[in-house]
């Protein structure tokens, strides 16, 4: 059974910081299970898009550097629809600009998923990194292990249960909040 993180931990740990709005839509539906801070080259980050993987520099963002507005502008008012999260060109503008005069501020780390290297937060400032110093550009990153909360609860605290009904013995197996029913002989 994996263990789980003190939820406040993340919050309080003082080596970066993260998006209250962020970590409150993640923790709807998720348990943080474990973090850690890596280096990691930005070819080797990844975003998940309409149930496609792709490379940092395959996104919107990343192409809206190239020159593509009218589609970066098209993602941005999909993205709001299906994440509510709010992005437009204006307020990428100033990123840029605060990236190319002020640099990246380290505190503010990109967050990825553990197991998959799948950005969670921090997608447009690694495109500006990206464009800006290349792929093999290699910066520190808060990589998290998280477990659905339906499967965390129903897998690792409720697996198995055994009734007797009507005499019989039933083994009542939950998976994903399905009941699966076996009747023993």
């Amino acid at each position: 059974m994996s263990k789980q993180i003190n939820p406040n931990a993340i919050l309080e740990d003082k080596r970066f910081k993260i998006d209250l709005d962020f970590y409150q839509k993640l923790t709807q539906t998720n348990v943080i299970v474990d973090y850690e801070i890596r280096n990691i080259k930005l070819k080797d980050i990844k975003r998940s898009w309409k149930n496609k993987i792709l490379n940092l520099e395959e996104t919107h963002p990343y192409l809206y550097l190239k020159g593509q507005i009218e589609q970066y502008e098209q993602y941005c008012v999909e993205n709001a629809k299906l994440s509510n999260f709010e992005m437009n060109r204006e307020k990428f503008d100033n990123l840029i600009q605060d990236i190319k005069n002020n640099s990246h501020n380290k505190l503010y780390m990109p967050i990825v998923n553990s197991k998959n290297n799948i950005i969670l937060d921090g997608q447009h400032r690694c495109c500006i990194l990206y464009h800006l110093y290349g792929g093999n550009y290699t910066l520190q990153c808060l990589f998290i292990t998280i477990s659905p909360k339906k499967y965390h609860y129903t897998l690792l605290q409720r697996i198995f249960s055994v009734r007797n009904s009507y005499g019989g013995q039933h083994k009542l197996v939950t998976i994903l909040g399905i009941k699966l029913k076996f009747r023993r002989k």
